[in-house]
C-alpha cells in the first residue's frame, strides 16, 4: 500500500493505492489486507477526503436491491466471494465504489484478462459517500507494451462554491409568553376584525397579528454569537476583541498580526464550542426522550440549496430566475387543472330531488383548543412563517373534487359533513415561492397536504374505484377466498395467474383510476413472476419484469427471499448507522451508543423479521454485521484479537440474531391467535394443490423452525399465551 496526502486549494486529499492478494492467496491474507486498510482509514484526520484505488482482485458484479448507495447501477460481470468482501468493507466504512456509478459495458470497463481470455473488472476507485470529486473514470485501452492489465484513470474536479438560501423564520426559543400575549393583544386591537369583515380578512388579520407580535420580540433579541449559550465566556471575549480590532480602519502591523491571530483562534474556539454544545444536547436527548429524530435533525448538515438552472418543456435550460419561477408555476398549474387530458369530466350525481339548505354549526372554542393540542412540533411552517411552536406554547396525487364527494357519499358519510369538506376545498389557490412570490394558481383537484383527513379521504376514494372493478374470477384462489390485490395508501399490488390476466387487470384499474383523477406511474411499476413473461404495455409506458422487488420495506422474490431480504435490511442498517456517525464515532459513553444502536439501528435491520425463514447462514450474517458495528464503535480491528463475546459484554447489547428469532416467534403466536377470516391466517394454512413441487431439496419454509422445536401442533400451543411465552424465554 502507498499513502499520499495532498492539499489542493482548500481540499485535503488522503490517497491510498493498494494491490490486494490474488485469488490464489489464503483467506487469512485477504482478511489481513482489509484489516491493514481499516487501520489506514482510522488514521485519517477530520476534513480529509479519502480516495482508494488499485487492483482489488475482486469482482463486484451488478448491483443488488438496497446496494445503490455503495454499489451503483452500472456494475458489470458476476460477483465472486472476494467481491462480497470488498462490498462488505465499503459498507462498514461508509464508502462507495465509483466504477459502478459510471455507465459502460464490460468490453469498455474490464481491467484484467485472465489466461483463459476471460475479461473482468477488478481495479476500482473507492471514495467516501459524501465525496463527489471524481467526475469521470475510463480505461486506457491501447498501451505500447504487452500486458494483461489495462490502466484505469480517474478525473477529479474541485467543487465549485455552493449557494444556500437562508430563510428568515420566527424564532421561538427566546419568546417570553407574557410579553408575546401582551404584544398580540396590542396588534389585534389595532386591526379591524369586526363581524363586517369577510372570513379571509379576519384570517389574514389574525395571521399578521401573530407574526408581528413574535417578530417584535425577535427584533429585541437578535441572534448574537456573543450572547449565545453555545459558547464559553472566553470565546465570547475573543469575538468581542476581534470585532474591536475589525472596526479599526488604519491598523498598525502589530494590530494586523494580532487581528489575524484572533480570527484563527476565534474560529477554532467556535468550532470546539459548537461541538461541545451538540454533544451535551445529544446526551440530554438520549437520557430523556431518546428521540432519534431530534438527534438526526441536530447533526444534519443538509440545507436548502439555490436552484441554479431548470430544464424547460422545449428541452432548453434556463438560469434566469423569472423564467424558472414561471416554469415551476406552469407545471403545477397544469398538474392541478381538472381537465388536463388525463381526466374524464364527471359531474356529481344528484341523488336527491331537492335538498334543504344545510346549516353547519359554528366551530366551538373547545374544538380549536383540542386541534392546537394535537399539533406536532418541529414541522416546517407554511407561507405565513408561523411555526406550530408559536401556536402551541404561546397562543390561547390529485383527486378530482367531484369524485371525492361521490366516494364519500357512497361510503355513507353524512351530507352535512360532506358540505363542510366542500367548503374547505372551494376557491383554493396556491403560489410558488422561490426568492420571490409567483402568481396564484387555482386548485381544482387534489387533497390538502398535512390535513389529518386527507389519508382517510384518499383511502375512501381508492376503495370507491376498486369497488367498480369486477374481479370475481381474477386473482389467486386461496382456500376458497379470491386474492386480487393488496393496498397500502397509494402503493397497490395486483395478484394474477397469468400475464394476460394481469394485463387486463392493469387496463381496468387504469380506466377506473382515471375517472377519479389518478393515474398509474408506469416508471415505478414492476411485474414479478415465476411463470412465462409476456410484454405488457399500458398508458404511460411498458411495464418491466424483475426478479425481485422491494414493497413496503420487504423484498419480494421467488428465490432465496429471506437471504436477499436479510442483505437488504443489513444495507439499511449500515445506512442508518452512518447517518449517526457523529455519535457513534464521537466521544460518548458506550452506554449511550448501545442505547442508540438498540433504538435506531437494530429496528432498521430487523424490520420485517417476522416473515423471515431463518437459517444458519442468515444467523451468521446478522452476527457478523453486529460485531462489525461494535468494532467500528469501539475503534477496534481484527488484529486487536478481541473475542466477539467480550465486545458484546463491553457494549452491553443483545445478540442481533437472537432478537430476530424472538420477533418471529412472538409474531407466530400472534398469528396463531388470529381469527380464521384474517388473510394472514388464511395464507399460513394454504397449501397450493394446482401444481407439483419442483425437483430438488425443498426450500426452507417459514414454519419449519417452529415445527422442529415445538412440533406440528405449535398453533394449538401458541393459543395459550402464557405457555407460548415460556417457550420463547427458553430460546
Amino acid at each position: 500500500m502507498v499513502i499520499l496526502r495532498l492539499t489542493i486549494g482548500n481540499i485535503e486529499l488522503f490517497v491510498i493505492q493498494v494491490h490486494a492478494p490474488t485469488s490464489d492467496s489464503a483467506e487469512e491474507e485477504v482478511d489481513l489486507f482489509y484489516d491493514m486498510l481499516d487501520n489506514l482509514l482510522s488514521s485519517k484526520t477530520t476534513g480529509e477526503k479519502v480516495i482508494i484505488f488499485g487492483d482489488f482482485n475482486a469482482r463486484i458484479g451488478k448491483s443488488r436491491l438496497g446496494e445503490n448507495r455503495t454499489n451503483g447501477i452500472y456494475g458489470v460481470g458476476v460477483r465472486n466471494e472476494r467481491g462480497e468482501k470488498l462490498l462488505d468493507f465499503a459498507l462498514c466504512n461508509n464508502l462507495k465504489i465509483m466504477n459502478t456509478f459510471f455507465e459502460g459495458q464490460l468490453v469498455d470497463k474490464w481491467s484484467w484478462k485472465s489466461p483463459l481470455d476471460a475479461v473482468h473488472e477488478i481495479d476500482f476507485f473507492i471514495v467516501e459517500k459524501s465525496n463527489n470529486l471524481i467526475k469521470k473514470l475510463e480505461v486506457q485501452k491501447r498501451l505500447d507494451f504487452d500486458t494483461d492489465h489495462r490502466l484505469l484513470m480517474g478525473k477529479l474536479i474541485m467543487p465549485e462554491r455552493r449557494y444556500f438560501i437562508k430563510k428568515k423564520q420566527i424564532r421561538t426559543t427566546d419568546l417570553n409568553e407574557q410579553e408575546f400575549v401582551k404584544n398580540l393583544k396590542r396588534e389585534m386591537s389595532n386591526r379591524d376584525l369586526s363581524e363586517n369583515c369577510s372570513v379571509e380578512e379576519i384570517y389574514e388579520g389574525i395571521v399578521n397579528s401573530i407574526s408581528e407580535a413574535a417578530r417584535s420580540l425577535n427584533r429585541v433579541r437578535q441572534h448574537d454569537a456573543r450572547r449565545s449559550n453555545k459558547l464559553s465566556e472566553e470565546t465570547k471575549q475573543l469575538i468581542e476583541e476581534r470585532e474591536r480590532l475589525n472596526r479599526i480602519l488604519n491598523k498598525s502591523e502589530e494590530e494586523k498580526r494580532k487581528h489575524q491571530d484572533l480570527r484563527k483562534e476565534a474560529r477554532k474556539r467556535i468550532r470546539k464550542g459548537m461541538k461541545n454544545y451538540e454533544e451535551n444536547v445529544i446526551r440530554t436527548i438520549m437520557a430523556t426522550s431518546e428521540s432519534t429524530k431530534s438527534i438526526h435533525k441536530l447533526i444534519s448538515s443538509v440545507k436548502k440549496r439555490w436552484i441554479p438552472k431548470l430544464d424547460t418543456e422545449d428541452g432548453t435550460s434556463t438560469m434566469e430566475r423569472g423564467r424558472i419561477l414561471e416554469q415551476v408555476t406552469l407545471f403545477y398549474e397544469k398538474l392541478y387543472e381538472e381537465g388536463n387530458g388525463m381526466d374524464h369530466q364527471t359531474e356529481r350525481r344528484n341523488t336527491r330531488e331537492e335538498e334543504p339548505e344545510l346549516r353547519v354549526s359554528d366551530i366551538l372554542e373547545q374544538e380549536i383548543k383540542q386541534a392546537i393540542k394535537q399539533l406536532k412540533k418541529n414541522k416546517a411552517p407554511g407561507d405565513d412563517d408561523i411555526t406550530n411552536e408559536v401556536i402551541i406554547s404561546r397562543f390561547p396525487q390529485s383527486l378530482k373534487h367531484c369524485e371525492i364527494w361521490n366516494a364519500l357519499e357512497e361510503s355513507g358519510v353524512e351530507v352535512e359533513n360532506i358540505e363542510v369538506l366542500k367548503s374547505l376545498y372551494e376557491d383554493n389557490e396556491m403560489y410558488i415561492k422561490l426568492e420571490r412570490r409567483g402568481r396564484s394558481i387555482r386548485l381544482r383537484k387534489g387533497l390538502k397536504q398535512g390535513c389529518p383527513l386527507s389519508p382517510i379521504i384518499f383511502n375512501c376514494c381508492l376503495d370507491y374505484a376498486f369497488r367498480r372493478l369486477s374481479w370475481e374470477s381474477e386473482g389467486l384462489c386461496i382456500n376458497g377466498y379470491q386474492l386480487t390485490n393488496l393496498r397500502f395508501a397509494d402503493d397497490v399490488m395486483l395478484v394474477a395467474k397469468s400475464a394476460e390476466e394481469i394485463k387486463e387487470m392493469f387496463d381496468e384499474l387504469i380506466e377506473a383510476s382515471k375517472k377519479i383523477g389518478l393515474c398509474l406511474n408506469a416508471g415505478k411499476t414492476r411485474v414479478l413472476t415465476n411463470s412465462d413473461t409476456e410484454r405488457i404495455d399500458v398508458t404511460g409506458g411498458r411495464i418491466e419484469y424483475v426478479n425481485e422487488y422491494e414493497y413496503l420495506g420487504q423484498l419480494l422474490s421467488f428465490e432465496n427471499r429471506t437471504g436477499k431480504d436479510v442483505s437488504l435490511r443489513i444495507n439499511k442498517g449500515w445506512k442508518k448507522y452512518w447517518a449517526l456517525k457523529k455519535i457513534f464515532k464521537g466521544d460518548f459513553s458506550n452506554e449511550l451508543k448501545a442505547k442508540l444502536l438498540l433504538k435506531c439501528v437494530y429496528p432498521a435491520i430487523l424490520y420485517g423479521a417476522q416473515n423471515w425463514s431463518l437459517t444458519a447462514q442468515s444467523d451468521k450474517r446478522l452476527e457478523t454485521t453486529q460485531t462489525k458495528m461494535i468494532r467500528s464503535i469501539l475503534g477496534l480491528q481484527l488484529h486487536h484479537r478481541r473475542r466477539n463475546t467480550d465486545l458484546l459484554k463491553q457494549v452491553k447489547v443483545k445478540y442481533l440474531q437472537k432478537e430476530a428469532h424472538l420477533i418471529k416467534w412472538r409474531w407466530a403466536g400472534h398469528v396463531a391467535r388470529m381469527t380464521a377470516e384474517r388473510w394472514v391466517e388464511i395464507c399460513m394454512e394454504w397449501i397450493p394443490r394446482d401444481r407439483a413441487r419442483g425437483r430438488g431439496h425443498p426450500a426452507c419454509q417459514w414454519r419449519d423452525e417452529l415445527t422442529q422445536r415445538v412440533g406440528d401442533m405449535w398453533p394449538t400451543i401458541a393459543r395459550d399465551r402464557k405457555r407460548w411465552e415460556k417457550i420463547i424465554k427458553k430460546l
